[in-house]
């Protein structure tokens, strides 16, 4: 593969490990599980620090609760809600699934390779979807926790699929056309802008606009 192949399948990887695979497998979060920071689950403990302690959605609801005692935190009881735990699972079997076949297509060229290329488009798109409500809805990530995000989670889980789709749209043979980065970057990311500008508009907006 050429160098930039590599690093696409780098990317792809990182998602598989890191998140896809790791977070909604070893954790439980797909099981409806909240991270515990406390619990005997080595992967918890990892992953509470590096995502759950902020994330409002999957972590402790009231971080308050959470001590540095050797007994299980009290972690809120509250339940993840489903579309979080719907995401999960889809992350967890069908994006899982689809990065297996790339991290193998890229060496292979099979026939499945585009395909799933396309398919796995969706899996930015969930993330840009996930990401306007973790950082715009109640309780929003702020601060190094957003700035984590975005590092760690936002960017590159983004990059990766959209990337791929605009390498592999034409053929497998590298052939960028000088539409394809408006079509498989600038769209995306424009409506990821757009719902961040609607959203930062919206926080001003008060309960009477609507009762008046």
């Amino acid at each position: 593969m050429e160098w930039y192949d590599w690093v696409l399948w780098i990317l792809v990887l990182y998602m598989t490990l890191g998140s896809d695979f790791g977070l909604n497998w070893l954790t439980g979060i797909s099981l409806g599980k909240r991270i515990d920071k406390n619990s005997t689950n080595i992967f918890n403990k990892i992953y509470y620090y590096i995502w759950a302690s902020t994330d409002p959605m999957a972590g402790p609801v009231d971080r308050s609760l959470v001590d540095g005692s050797g007994v299980t935190a009290p972690v809120n009881k509250k339940p993840i809600a489903p579309a979080m735990v719907a995401l999960c699972q889809m992350n967890a079997v069908i994006t899982v699934s689809l990065e297996v076949l790339i991290l193998i297509g890229m060496f292979t060229h099979g026939p499945y390779l585009r395909p799933a290329v396309f398919m796995f488009v969706f899996r930015g798109l969930l993330e840009i979807v996930y990401a306007s409500q973790l950082i715009w809805g109640k309780g929003g990530v702020r601060g190094w926790a957003l700035v984590s995000y975005l590092i760690i989670g936002l960017i590159p889980q983004t990059l990766a699929p959209f990337l791929l789709a605009m390498r592999f749209a034409t053929s497998i043979e590298p052939d960028i056309l000088w539409w394809q980065p408006f079509v498989f970057l600038g769209l995306p990311y424009g409506i990821f802008i757009w719902t961040s500008i609607v959203s930062y508009n919206n926080q001003g907006v008060r309960l009477k606009d609507y009762t008046a």
